[in-house]
């Protein structure tokens, strides 16, 4: 009976539910198509979970963890300035795409949890932005203005990925312009 499928790990489990969340959405969380994409059965998932939602809390951890929390850090490691930062973040933001699965969250969130992460999740990102144009010599007025414009950005660039990616920029050159239109426009006077 002690099949492979039998010992996969929790961290399988949401590593895979943390893929289905940000690829599709919340509604992707679920416990018999993961079952089959792992190749495990359902008593596997009980013998981690007592449910669905303790799933997806775990997934939702970890979609804040690495997309948020983990950006954060990887941009406090990588640049000195706070200019240089607010570049870096601007760069991967317009840059990486965010899939269809963080859209899903950010539009739509009915689930307590989900709409409490994405709650959280979407304070810190505007704070850290608001954080990085204080430290770069804004008010904390206009830092606090201009941080939430950015972030109004980054869901405009999440919804035209999803709904007409005809629209945006297809080569290197064409995103570095849009990525230093958008810099100027936010750090402009």
């Amino acid at each position: 009976m002690g099949s492979s499928k039998s010992r996969l790990s929790r961290s399988a489990w949401v590593d895979a539910a943390a893929v289905a969340l940000r690829t599709v959405g919340p509604a992707a969380v679920s416990v018999e198509p993961l079952a089959r994409s792992l190749g495990a059965t359902k008593g596997s998932f009980y013998w981690h979970f007592s449910n669905r939602d303790e799933l997806l809390r775990a997934a939702l951890e970890a979609w804040e963890s690495a997309d948020t929390v983990g950006i954060i850090a990887a941009i406090d490691d990588s640049a000195s300035s706070s200019m240089d930062k607010v570049r870096r973040l601007i760069a991967i933001v317009l840059g990486t795409g965010t899939g269809r699965g963080e859209l899903e969250m950010l539009f739509g969130a009915d689930h307590p949890e989900v709409k409490a992460v994405v709650g959280r999740v979407t304070k810190a990102r505007i704070g850290y932005i608001e954080k990085l144009l204080g430290d770069s010599g804004f008010s904390p007025a206009i830092a606090k203005r201009r941080a939430l414009l950015a972030y109004s950005v980054y869901l405009g660039q999440a919804q035209l990925e999803f709904g007409a990616p005809e629209v945006l920029p297809k080569t290197a050159a064409s995103r570095r312009a849009l990525e230093n239109e958008f810099m100027d426009i936010l750090i402009g006077s």
